[in-house]
């Protein structure tokens, strides 16, 4: 049982990491949208 509640505890801070770092992404694009209209040429 404790491998149950530890992997999902795992899961949940990993979909919570994911999630905050989608909303920070879409935020700082939206706030520096100059950034990402060049794209770099490889």
């Amino acid at each position: 049982m404790d491998k149950f509640v530890w992997a999902m505890a795992a899961m949940a801070a990993l979909l919570a990491l994911i999630i905050g770092g989608g909303f920070v992404a879409t935020e700082y694009v939206k706030k520096h949208p100059e950034m990402f209209e060049v794209k770099p040429q490889k």
